[in-house]
């Protein structure tokens, strides 16, 4: 069972901190260390394991890597059948964190018992971890900066992604129902024309034969209800049809992440996994019975249904037997009946008609409102995204003054998104003008607003706009309006764009032109910034000169004393000697070829050895850079 060797935790601690890493079989078998909770550095000629320990830290505390397979096959074939053992003691108290190769970790309260649910923070948050190449892609890559700005405000970022991947799934409902609704609604002006149409020939019977007869009139008027109550019967029926469908399909749904698995016969835990089974296996049966209670509930509707329209047939027959035997006995009248009676059919067709699409119009503009307000709310929680985002970089510059470091922000910067949207939409069309008309929209509006002007119809608008022709706009709207690509564009996030100024000389150029050098120094002091997890780096010192270093990275580690726990594999002497505050650990290992040992671990003072050796090059050329410099040098304080 796993133990923390100490169950002593302070309340006042400010920061989380790693207290020890254990290491028990693999490259590395038998490490073992406590941490200092500021510096630690760990120092050895290269393919001494350096590396590896930080990826190890990184994978048992689940820290998101780019390439997770990578990972995956360093900590497999340097871990083996091995086990990763971290102690971290947090604002709530100490955990330790298990993880082996190929499995999930496990945590650990300080007394050995096992959590099953971590504290928010442990895992993929617990620590932030750079190899040179993440330092170097934050200077290079748009969203990998943004990722660096979204980790000083992550506890509030989280609580809107939840909100927002809410309503991604919500939206996405939306829009399938829409579209669906979409291509259902027929051209309803065009049916109320053709029912007014029916409605005047019907009136053109009024005053003939038929109109002037009271006892035809009323057979005939009787002849005409009874087809509507048909219809009526019909229309129900066909309601109630639809209805077994959807019930049928959600079933399906219901179900559908419900299998039963089996457990094999050699589980060693058939007695726990069986308890979830029989549950699941109540879930079932519960919809079941749910689902069965409604569709009986349908079917005996349609009995009822089949059952009346029976009941009515026989009504009808002899009630149409009479008027017919009416007509046989006015034989002057029996056209004019007639002609009435499928005026009458006609315009009840159309009327019915007409009560559907009104009836799918009246429901897509309850959904399209509906979806209004999850945009509604879709912006809002952008926008408080955005709002925490500058509020990070107004932090970030007032802690950068005078470091030649600045950073920008621009909401919803990158467009290109809505640009490729746009040109996905068009590939294969054959309009002319596209390349024209999507760099109109692209610069004019945002993907929000392109959407309501599709919605509206509204192509005199989106012509004046976006500066091109009504005729492109009109296409546009006419081949865009309802389509899935339409309800895309509607919700489309355009990404934030933080950007990073570093001072060469007297110029500001933009993180992404730099040297790799120079890469580094306007990344490293954003990194080094207050903060409350662990820092862990590998060679941070990579491309520096060794003045920028100590401006870059020695002084800001001196001053994190106290307030932030570092970790970092490095060559660099000044690093180790300099950045000590009385509280650095400094762990040298090396290599047998096969495995990895700690040779000496403890202060710098205890390593100054080991340190010599491996970063200074030797006592001998110690020895001769101090004669040669002699006394004349003069410190940078």
């Amino acid at each position: 069972m796993a133990r923390s060797r100490c169950g002593c935790h302070d309340p006042s601690m400010s920061f989380q901190r790693i207290r020890s890493i254990e290491i028990d079989e693999g490259f590395l078998g038998g490490f073992q260390q406590e941490l200092s909770g500021h510096l630690n550095c760990v120092i050895g000629s290269r393919g001494s394991g350096k590396t590896t320990l930080l990826e190890f830290l990184r994978y048992a505390l689940q820290v998101p890597v780019e390439d997770s397979r990578s990972l995956e096959g360093l900590v497999k074939k340097n871990l083996k059948a091995g086990r990763i053992r971290v102690e971290v003691e947090t604002p709530l108290g100490v955990f330790v964190v298990e993880r082996q190769a190929k499995s999930a970790p496990k945590v650990f309260d300080a007394q050995g018992a096992l959590i099953h649910s971590p504290p928010e923070g442990l895992l993929k948050t617990g620590a932030y971890v750079y190899s040179q190449s993440e330092i170097e892609a934050m200077a290079s890559k748009p969203m990998d900066r943004l990722a660096l700005i979204d980790r000083f405000a992550h506890d509030d970022l989280e609580t809107v992604k939840a909100t927002l991947e809410r309503l991604d799934s919500q939206l996405q409902v939306s829009a399938a129902q829409l579209q669906s609704l979409h291509g259902e609604v027929g051209d309803v002006e065009a049916l109320q024309h053709d029912l007014e149409s029916a409605r005047i020939k019907r009136k053109s019977f009024e005053g003939g034969q038929v109109d002037t007869n009271a006892q035809l009139q009323a057979a005939t008027a009787a002849a005409s209800a009874r087809a509507e109550e048909e219809r009526v019967v019909k229309s129900l029926a066909k309601g109630a049809k639809a209805t077994e469908l959807a019930l049928d399909e959600s079933r399906s749904r219901a179900l559908e992440g419900l299998q039963p698995r089996p457990v094999g016969a050699a589980s060693p835990n058939q007695d726990v996994l069986k308890r979830i089974q029989a549950a699941q296996e109540r879930l079932r049966q519960a919809i079941e019975r749910h689902m069965d209670a409604a569709q009986t509930e349908v079917r005996e509707f349609l009995e009822e249904c089949r059952s009346v329209r029976h009941a009515l047939y026989e009504r009808h027959h002899e009630q149409g037997a009479a008027f017919s035997e009416l007509l046989r006995q006015q034989e002057v009248a029996k056209a004019a009946a007639a002609a009435i009676l499928e005026a009458d059919a006609a315009v009840a067709s159309l009327e019915e008609k007409v009560r559907d699409q009104e009836a799918r119009l009246a429901q897509l503009s309850r959904q399209r409102h509906a979806r209004q307000s999850q945009i509604a709310r879709l912006s809002e929680a952008r926008d408080r995204r955005r709002a925490t985002r500058r509020r990070v970089v107004e932090f970030l510059n007032e802690n950068l003054v005078g470091a030649g470091i600045r950073i920008e922000f621009q909401g919803q910067g990158d467009t290109q998104a809505f640009e490729q949207a746009l040109s996905n939409f068009y590939r294969g069309t054959g309009e002319t003008g596209q390349k024209r008309v999507i760099a109109g929209v692209v610069e004019h509006l945002s993907p929000s607003e392109f959407a309501r002007l599709v919605a509206e119809n509204a192509a005199e608008e989106l012509a004046t706009l976006t500066h091109v022709e009504r005729a492109h706009a009109e296409w546009l709207i006419r081949h865009l309006r309802g389509k899935p690509e339409h309800y895309q564009i509607e919700v489309l996030d355009l990404p934030d764009v933080p950007s990073i100024l570093f001072k060469d000389g007297e110029e500001w150029k933009s993180s992404h032109e730099l040297s790799t050098g120079q890469k580094f120094s306007a990344i490293l002091p954003i990194l080094l910034l207050q903060s409350d997890k662990p820092l862990i780096c590998d060679e941070p010192e990579s491309h520096l000169d060794q003045d920028t270093l100590m401006e870059k990275i020695v002084d800001p580690i001196k001053k994190l004393a106290g307030k932030r726990q570092l970790i970092f594999a490095t060559h660099n002497a000044n690093i180790v000697v300099l950045g000590d505050a009385g509280q650095t650990h400094v762990v040298v290992l090396e290599s047998t070829g096969t495995a990895a040992r700690v040779v000496r671990a403890g202060t710098v003072d205890d390593a100054k050895v080991e340190i010599g050796a491996l970063l200074e090059g030797g006592p001998e050329a110690f020895r001769e850079r101090a004669r040669r410099y002699g006394g004349k040098y003069e410190s940078r304080s």
